[in-house]
């Protein structure tokens, strides 16, 4: 429910709600004090009400996978259901399905919980498979693109390498670094077929630090997602004509970070706010976060991680002269 007021909108949770023509970075700024921010953000659901089940993240074996915590779980109804193996009868992966509506337009994601593996004895690698089941549920769903929040992904080989995960064997290219992380092609063959992706990643967001210290840099790793985004929905349309850009168009983004929210929640985000402004549709930030929440419960985790996204947007709002 909205409530009117001198020609601009409140929505339930207390934020501001308007179309982008009408934001007003001073009244957007005055909103963003502690006290106010914190109050949003409590009204903001962590979850679902009723039908949050968790039946196969719950089972014994799957502990390891969610790094024997259960603070985020995916929802049983639209977790990523892998292809059973012997190893995996379940197919279990901590990962979840996204769907976001924006204007007339759908926009999906696959958010998944990938811990910080490390390399062991023979060049093994201690995140227990983990590593072959990000290939394995990037090459299902078809993404296109991968982003890794957090430390150094250990499942991706060094520049100009090839290494097995699994069935999968994955070949770098060269990694075009920048202040804020990097980005690079990434070939994965199983078997006799091979695609095409791309792998980015931001560094600059440690597991000691609540939110990154630089909103510029985010955006520019937001850009970089975005502009990587739309080369392979170009390539995809050369290739294979409009079928093949309506298909790749579909593809999930994959992020990743050790938790599995947080860090890939604020980019998820971040990202789907971001087009709302671009599209010109009404800009609601709790309600956007609400609605993430029904899919994959606390992908936002602290009033920090909140604050942060609105200085994001006022910083892209800036930057664009949309104001």
């Amino acid at each position: 429910m909205f409530y009117r007021k001198r020609n601009r909108e409140f929505s339930k949770y207390g934020a501001w709600s308007k179309k982008i023509e009408y934001i007003d970075v001073q009244i957007l700024e005055r909103k963003m004090t502690d006290e106010q921010l914190s109050f949003a953000f409590e009204q903001i659901p962590k979850g679902r009400d009723t039908g949050g089940e968790f039946r196969t993240a719950l089972l014994p074996q799957h502990a390891a996978l969610n790094g024997f915590s259960s603070d985020h779980l995916p929802y049983e109804d639209n977790r990523v259901r892998l292809h059973p193996s012997a190893t995996n009868p379940h197919g279990y992966i901590n990962a979840s399905h996204i769907t976001m509506t924006v204007g007339s337009t759908q926009r999906f994601y696959v958010v998944a919980m990938v811990g910080e593996g490390r390399a062991a004895v023979g060049g093994a690698c201690s995140c227990g498979g983990a590593c072959a089941l990000v290939w394995q549920c990037a090459w299902q769903v078809g993404a296109a693109l991968l982003a890794r929040l957090g430390p150094a992904p250990h499942y991706l080989p060094a520049d100009n390498a090839t290494k097995d995960f699994g069935k999968f064997q994955v070949s770098c290219g060269t990694s075009s670094r920048t202040t804020w992380g990097a980005s690079v092609r990434v070939r994965v063959r199983n078997g006799a077929r091979a695609r095409d992706l791309w792998h980015v990643h931001y560094a600059k967001w440690p597991n000691n630090k609540t939110v990154p210290d630089d909103v510029d840099d985010f955006l520019a790793f937001l850009s970089e997602m975005n502009s990587l985004r739309l080369a392979s929905e170009a390539e995809a349309l050369g290739c294979g004509g409009a079928l093949g850009g309506a298909l790749q168009a579909a593809a999930p983004l994959l992020v990743c970070c050790p938790a599995g929210a947080g860090r890939s929640g604020t980019a998820l985000a971040a990202d789907v706010l971001h087009d709302i402004l671009d599209n010109n549709q009404e800009l609601d930030i709790p309600r956007t976060i609400s609605m993430l929440h029904q899919q994959r419960a606390n992908l936002i985790q602290n009033v920090h991680q909140y604050k942060f996204l609105h200085q994001l947007l006022l910083q892209y709002l800036k930057q664009s002269r949309l104001i």
